[in-house]
């Protein structure tokens, strides 16, 4: 068995999401769209997808999230390229940048593509005088340039490759050249980088793209440029790498993840009015007795240069000032059994603490029926950590199989971090669903694809937490109803029910809220359909007038009883 290391390390929720789009400037990609009601080319459909995907990552991404635009088979390329042939690595900012041309968007970003969208002489200037017309690069330069650009350039933890191309692209592609091509794919693949290719104008993909074995799809307007709903791209981040204790000495290690999170709109910063940068907040404790008597002078923390590029220093004035109170000594006064209490941020927050155990700890196994449908927030998942300790992937497994033969759930106690109060979780384990039986001839589920495979980590209540809202009658007896009844009512229950998953159904006020922001970021709106409706969660009144024989049925019955 495994023993639990005492100093697991946790897993902060950290690092950068990278994003590259790759675009084709070849000469089938200027062919006009037949589809298109807007007559709009390949070229210019592949930069409007962009677009609306850098103005999504604008207005509801976090700043950790950079992307970068390369255009390929062009007739110039540049020194950022890597010596790549054909290959044009373009800033989307016009300052020199030392570090990498991997920065982070703003809304000059998504205004320099609306002046290639909307401006044919500016697209024809990028294409002839920037890009210098169309040629053909080599595909695997193209993804070893790819992978170069990654480990050189920019510490990432999500990486994303996102090619715009048509099947014509490998068309004459031969053997020689698809192996050297797929050989670079696999070192893609290996290095942790995600590459799609969406091809523009092609109802299906080519055999060469699944002989390549790399991800190509068609690329569809009304699917793909159609009116989408933002919402920000949450990496799968562990929240902590945790000890789970099975026993004395006996455990492993796990990982917690968030499989959904809340979306809510972004915390607002304070800028500078005059050079729209972040302001850096400081906060000084002062003793209100003299704050009051001397309110000029605590104002007075930073001096303002007339010079608008220079930035604010810290104030050097000599005149003496309210002094300082260390924060660390302050205390709270906090009423415990009718007795108030002097503590200060540390004494506090050990007391709120049961136990510095870290960890999740098992206290026994209930039957899987014994869980109720309470919601208190989303569940996690829990993943074997190999790499804290070896070998608890097969205790993981072990434990998984056999409270499946078993039908139980497991109860524990959890405290992921320090600064997390300890709560009690139900571990459920749930196998992934499916219409056919497995070669172990185990049974389907009920659990749909989405979900991870695995144990479920679900909140409980505690008992003051928890009340009866069973309806109690006294002196009455329910009546039973009629046969007929319960028919009409389950016909109508079929017609209220529908499938359903999170993605179809947003929060109307997050989607005002980014339309509001990308238009006073933009200046401009020329996209926006005036018939739009941000709420999706109205009633549906053709549904409704659908399900009026059921309806007018149910009400006949209920007369009639």
């Amino acid at each position: 068995m495994a023993h639990i290391h005492p100093n697991i390390s946790i897993s902060s929720d950290s690092g950068r999401l990278a994003t590259i789009f790759f675009v084709d400037v070849n000469d089938y990609m200027h062919e006009v769209d037949p589809t298109d009601d807007k007559k709009r080319t390949y070229f210019e459909i592949a930069l409007k997808a962009i677009r609306n995907e850098m103005n999504a990552i604008c207005c509801a991404a976090e700043h950790r999230q950079v992307v970068g635009l390369v255009f390929f088979n062009c007739g110039k390329t540049n020194v950022d390229s890597e010596a790549v042939d054909h290959v044009y690595l373009y800033r989307l900012r016009t300052e020199a940048d030392n570090v990498g041309f991997l920065r982070e968007l703003n809304a000059e970003s998504v205004q320099h593509l609306d002046e290639w969208l909307y401006e044919a002489g500016e697209r024809q200037k990028l294409l002839k005088e920037t890009l210098g017309g169309s040629a053909l690069c080599d595909y695997s330069q193209l993804l070893w340039f790819l992978q170069r650009t990654f480990k050189h350039w920019i510490n990432a933890q999500k990486k994303l490759g996102i090619v715009y191309t048509r099947n014509a692209f490998l068309k004459d592609y031969d053997t020689a050249a698809l192996k050297k091509a797929s050989i670079e794919a696999t070192n893609v693949t290996n290095a942790g980088i995600r590459l799609s290719h969406f091809l523009l104008g092609d109802e299906e993909a080519d055999d060469v793209w699944t002989d390549l074995e790399v991800e190509a799809v068609p690329f569809h307007l009304s699917t793909n440029l159609g009116v989408s709903l933002m919402r920000r791209n949450i990496a799968m981040r562990a929240l902590a790498s945790i000890p789970f204790n099975l026993g004395p000495n006996v455990g492993f290690a796990v990982k917690l993840y968030h499989l959904a999170m809340k979306q809510t709109i972004e915390r607002g910063e304070y800028l500078d009015e005059r050079t729209n940068e972040r302001l850096e907040l400081k906060t000084r404790v002062v003793k209100k007795e003299e704050a009051e008597k001397e309110p000029e002078s605590s104002q007075s923390l930073f001096s303002f240069p007339k010079d608008a590029t220079e930035k604010p220093k810290e104030s050097q004035s000599s005149e003496p000032g309210p002094s300082k109170v260390d924060h660390t000594k302050l205390k709270q006064v906090k009423t415990i059994g009718g007795v108030q209490v002097k503590l200060d941020a540390a004494e506090l927050a050990k007391m709120k603490r049961v136990t510095d155990d870290r960890g999740l700890h098992i206290i026994g196994f209930k039957p899987a029926s014994w869980l109720k449908p309470y919601h208190i927030r989303a569940s996690s998942y829990m993943f074997p950590d190999e790499e804290s300790i070896n070998g608890s992937s097969v205790l993981y497994k072990a434990l998984f199989r056999r409270c499946l033969e078993r039908n139980v759930i497991a109860l524990a106690r959890l405290r992921a971090t320090a600064a997390h109060q300890i709560q009690l979780v139900a571990l459920v384990p749930q196998r992934r669903g499916g219409e056919v039986k497995s070669e172990e001839g185990e049974e389907p589920t009920d659990v749909e694809d989405l979900f991870y495979e695995g144990f479920h980590v679900f909140d409980l209540p505690y008992a003051e937490e928890y009340r009866e809202v069973d309806a109690k009658i006294e002196n009455e007896v329910w009546s039973e109803p009629k046969e007929s009844i319960v028919e009409a009512a389950g016909e109508f229950v079929d017609k209220l029910t529908t499938s359903f998953t999170p993605l179809n159904f947003f929060n109307p006020n997050l989607q005002k809220h980014y339309w509001a922001v990308e238009a006073a970021a933009t200046r401009e709106n020329p996209d926006y359909p005036e018939h739009y409706d941000f709420d999706q969660i109205k009633p549906h009144f053709k549904a409704s007038r659908r399900a009026q024989d059921v309806t007018k049925k149910l009400h006949a019955e209920f007369d009639n009883a």
